[in-house]
């Protein structure tokens, strides 16, 4: 089981304000079965620069696997460091983007605008994978649907080579439910992440999401689910 994206690092964003709620919260993760958890800050643009921001998460990190060695976790976690980018206009032909992906990886974790989309954020997607040789992963995609009133930029963003994360929360309310049956007729390879902030209102809920997805939608699509986040991390 992997997360793909969390808010665990403490101090970072609007998620864990400290290391005991991230030892907690880690905690959390592995009694559910988590192996693998990506730890994705969010990172805006107009607010930081990627220099600093690497050298908070840095910092951040170092504390959180400083305290993880001194915590009886039982079964090991493998951690890797990543951040949520926000969109901002001109991504595509950004300098030094690829240091925000997924350590190990090309993966970049892209947050969408939650607003109607547009032919220049086309363009910035396409330029991210063609231009910037990166593996798009968008998001928590169930988010961005309410604001799309035209499907033009949508259809045509969801058939780049690119991949769509869920957020495994609230997988059994009828909105949601709704929106995956009709999003996996675009054939959008999927992964899942808790997109967890907290151990308060938005925990980690991993194992929750999975039962949900499997009791409504089958083994076959957790199953082919799996597959591609192994694949995607290999």
């Amino acid at each position: 089981m992997i997360d793909f994206h969390t808010h665990i690092l403490p101090g970072m964003d609007d998620g864990s304000q400290a290391t005991h709620e991230s030892l907690q919260m880690l905690t959390l993760e592995s009694e559910q079965g988590a192996q693998e958890i990506l730890l994705t800050p969010h990172f805006y643009a107009h607010f930081d620069k990627i220099s600093s921001f690497l050298e908070r998460r840095e910092y951040s990190f170092r504390k959180l696997t400083k305290a993880l060695n001194e915590h009886d976790m039982g079964t090991p976690l493998s951690l890797r460091k990543g951040a949520e980018v926000y969109y901002f206009p001109g991504i595509g032909d950004a300098k030094q983007i690829r240091e925000l992906t997924i350590e190990g990886t090309d993966i970049f974790l892209l947050e969408m605008p939650f607003a109607q989309w547009t032919d220049e954020i086309y363009v910035d997607v396409k330029k991210l994978i063609e231009k910037q040789k990166l593996t798009i992963l968008l998001a928590h995609v169930e988010r961005y649907d309410s604001f799309q009133k035209s499907r033009k930029i949508w259809n045509q963003i969801f058939k780049l080579p690119l991949y769509a994360q869920i957020n495994t929360g609230g997988i059994d309310r009828h909105k949601k439910k709704r929106f995956i049956k009709k999003f996996l007729k675009l054939q959008v390879p999927l992964v899942l992440g808790s997109d967890c902030h907290n151990m308060k209102t938005r925990l980690p809920n991993l194992k929750q999401g999975r039962d949900s997805l499997r009791d409504i939608f089958g083994e076959t699509l957790l199953a082919a689910i799996d597959k591609t986040e192994e694949r995607l991390l290999k």
